[in-house]
C-alpha cells in the first residue's frame, strides 16, 4: 500500500511539473485590415463598432495542462497577435460557448466567436482562445462546465502565451483581461478565481467580463434537472451528466442514470463529430424525462445526494474577487437564466467584494440574441481599463469675442504610462495652450513608452455657443431601426441621455471620443429626445425617431 501511495505521489509530482508547458505553436493565418473589414461586413458588423488598427496573425498552440485527475494532458487553443502594434499590448483570454464538435474550435479558426479574437487583436490586444479539454487536439470527452479544468486550460494557455510573446518579441503591458459568453462565462469566472488564487506569480487580473454564464449550477441551473418543463436546448443536460460521470465516476453504467432508449441513443452523439442540434433532435422537450426516476427522486428529495455535491463544486462564485467584474445577461434568456448573475453578485458583495457590477444587455433578448450586445458592451467596458488606449479629454475657455484671442485649451490624458509628451497644431508642447482665437486645434500625445493618441477640438466663441454645438452634432440614420451613429463636433467626453416624451429617462451612457454608437436596445417605436452634454456643460437636444 505504501509503495502504491508513493508511486502515486511521484506520478502526481512529475505530472504537475509537466503542466503548462508549451509544446508547439504554428502560424495558421494572416489577416490584413481589408480582410478583417470584409469579415465584419460579411457578418453584419459595422466597422465603426469594431475599429481595426492592425493586421492580425493567428497561431495554433499546443500545450500541456492537467486533466480532472491532475494528470498531464495535451490541450490546444488559438493565439492572435496584432501586426506592428505601436503600444505595449494587454493580454486577453476569450472563453467560447458550448461546443460539441471537436473541430469546431478556435484553434481551427472555426465558429463565429473567432471574430472576437480577430477584433481584439486588430485593436491592439494579444488574445488567447483555449479550445478546452476534450476539444481540438485534446483527447477524450470534454468535461462540460467542469470549473477546474476550464480554468486551468485558460490559465495554462496564458502562461505559455508569455513564452510565445518572448519568442515573437511582443511586449506586453502586464494587464490581463478575461471575457467569455455562455459556458465561456462560467469558464471566465472560474479562470479569474484560479488565476487570482494560484497563478499570482504570473498574472494579476485587471478586470473580467463573464456573460450569461451558469455560475449557480447547484441552484438556478439545477432547475433543469429537478423541474419538468420545456427547455430550448435539452441537449445541455446529457452533456453535463455524461461529463460529470466521466469526471466523478458517479455511476457504474450510463443505464444507471439514463432511461431507455436514451442510454443507448445519447452517448454516441458525444463522440466529437456531432452538433448540439443532433443531440436536441433525439431529446424529449422536457430534459429530465431522460433521467432514471429513482435518480430524479433522490435528487429532488435528498439535498445531500451526490449530484448536488458535484454541481456545487462547480459553482463559480464562492470566493472574493480583488479585481473588477461586470456580469452581462438578458432577462429573456431561457437557456441560462439571468438569476445566475444575481446569485453571484449577491454572494460576492456579501463576502465584501467591491467593483462587482451587473449589466442587462436587453430584457427581451434570448440567449442567442443576447450575445452580440453583451460582447460589444463588455469589450467597451474592458477598454476603459486599457493602458494602451490613451483617452483624451479637453477643458477650454472660449474666446470671449471674435478677435479677442483669449481662449485656452487643456488636454487631459487617461491611460498609458506618464510622463506624457504633447505636440499641438500651433506648436505648443504643454498640456495647456493659451491666448487662442476660435478655431479647430489638434494635439498629439505620447506616453512614456511612446504609445500615441491624437484628437482635434473646436474652440468656439462664447456668443451663441450652445446653438453652434447643437448644429455640429449629426445623428444617422434617424429614424433608427437597430442603432445609429452620433458624430460630435470634437473629441471629448459626452453624457448621452434619452428620454421619452413624458420626460422619463430610458437610456443613459457616458462616452469618450468623436463618434459613438447609440443602440436601440429594447426601446419601442416612437419619438424620443436625446440630450447630449459635453464636459464643459454645454447641452444640445436632438429628436430621435425609432421605427
Amino acid at each position: 500500500m505504501k509503495k502504491i501511495f508513493l508511486s502515486g505521489l511521484i506520478i502526481l509530482f512529475f505530472g504537475r511539473l509537466q503542466a503548462q508547458q508549451l509544446v508547439s505553436y504554428e502560424l495558421i493565418a494572416t489577416y490584413t485590415l481589408d480582410q478583417i473589414d470584409s469579415i465584419y461586413f460579411a457578418n453584419g458588423i459595422p466597422g465603426i463598432i469594431l475599429p481595426s488598427s492592425y493586421g492580425v496573425q493567428a497561431y495554433k498552440v499546443l500545450y500541456n495542462t492537467l486533466d480532472s485527475d491532475s494528470m498531464p494532458v495535451l490541450a490546444s487553443g488559438a493565439f492572435f497577435v496584432p501586426v506592428g502594434a505601436v503600444c505595449q499590448s494587454p493580454l486577453v483570454s476569450y472563453q467560447h460557448g458550448t461546443i460539441l464538435q471537436k473541430e469546431d474550435v478556435p484553434s481551427r479558426l472555426a465558429g463565429g466567436e473567432v471574430i472576437i479574437g480577430l477584433s481584439m487583436a486588430a485593436d491592439g490586444a494579444v488574445l488567447c482562445m483555449p479550445d478546452y479539454l476534450g476539444l481540438g487536439d485534446s483527447p477524450g470527452l470534454h468535461p462540460y462546465v467542469h470549473a477546474e479544468t476550464e480554468a486551468r486550460s485558460v490559465a495554462d494557455l496564458l502562461v505559455v502565451a508569455l513564452d510565445i510573446c518572448d519568442e515573437l518579441a511582443i511586449t506586453l503591458n502586464d494587464q490581463l483581461f478575461l471575457i467569455g459568453y455562455s459556458q465561456g462565462g462560467h469558464a471566465t469566472m472560474a479562470a479569474h478565481q484560479m488565476i487570482q488564487e494560484h497563478y499570482s506569480s504570473y498574472f494579476t487580473v485587471t478586470a473580467s467580463a463573464p456573460m450569461s454564464g451558469p455560475y449557480d449550477l447547484s441552484g438556478v441551473q439545477a432547475g433543469i434537472i429537478s423541474q419538468g418543463g420545456v427547455y430550448p436546448n435539452p441537449g445541455y443536460l446529457p452533456y453535463l451528466l455524461l461529463s460529470y460521470n466521466e469526471v466523478y465516476h458517479m455511476y457504474e453504467s450510463v443505464s444507471d442514470f439514463l432511461v431507455s432508449p436514451y442510454d443507448v441513443l445519447l452517448p454516441p452523439l458525444f463522440d466529437g463529430l456531432h452538433t448540439m442540434g443532433d443531440v436536441n433532435a433525439v431529446m424529449p422537450d422536457v430534459p429530465n424525462d431522460i433521467i432514471v426516476p429513482a435518480v430524479l427522486d433522490s435528487f429532488n428529495s435528498d439535498p445531500e445526494y451526490k449530484l448536488h455535491k458535484y454541481l456545487e463544486l462547480n459553482d463559480t462564485y464562492h470566493w472574493l474577487p480583488s479585481a473588477p467584474i461586470r456580469m452581462y445577461f438578458c432577462e429573456g434568456d431561457n437557456d441560462v437564466n439571468y438569476m445566475n448573475s444575481y446569485v453571484a453578485y449577491d454572494s460576492f458583495t456579501a463576502n465584501g467584494a467591491t467593483g462587482i457590477s451587473l449589466k442587462s444587455s436587453g430584457a427581451g433578448l434570448d440567449h442567442v440574441g443576447c450575445a452580440l450586445p453583451s460582447l460589444l458592451s463588455g469589450k467597451f467596458w474592458l477598454d476603459t481599463f486599457r493602458l494602451d488606449k490613451l483617452k483624451l479629454a479637453f477643458d477650454f475657455e472660449f474666446e470671449s469675442y471674435i478677435g479677442a484671442g483669449d481662449g485656452s485649451l487643456t488636454v487631459h490624458v487617461n491611460g498609458g504610462i506618464p510622463p506624457y509628451s504633447y505636440l499641438w497644431s500651433n506648436g505648443g508642447t504643454d498640456s495647456t495652450i493659451s491666448d487662442l482665437p476660435f478655431g479647430i486645434y489638434s494635439v498629439e500625445v505620447w506616453d512614456a513608452t511612446g504609445c500615441p493618441a491624437d484628437a482635434s477640438i473646436y474652440l468656439p466663441v462664447q456668443v451663441g455657443i450652445e446653438n453652434v454645438f447643437a448644429q455640429q452634432i449629426n445623428i444617422y440614420p434617424n429614424p433608427i431601426t437597430d442603432f445609429a451613429t452620433v458624430d460630435f463636433p470634437f473629441w471629448g467626453s459626452y453624457m448621452l441621455r434619452t428620454t421619452d416624451l413624458s420626460g422619463k429617462t430610458v437610456q443613459s451612457q457616458t462616452v469618450t471620443g468623436k463618434k459613438s454608437i447609440l443602440q436601440r436596445d429594447h426601446l419601442p417605436p416612437g419619438i424620443y429626445l436625446l440630450s447630449i452634454t459635453n464636459n464643459s456643460g454645454m447641452t444640445a437636444i436632438k429628436k430621435l425617431v425609432i421605427q
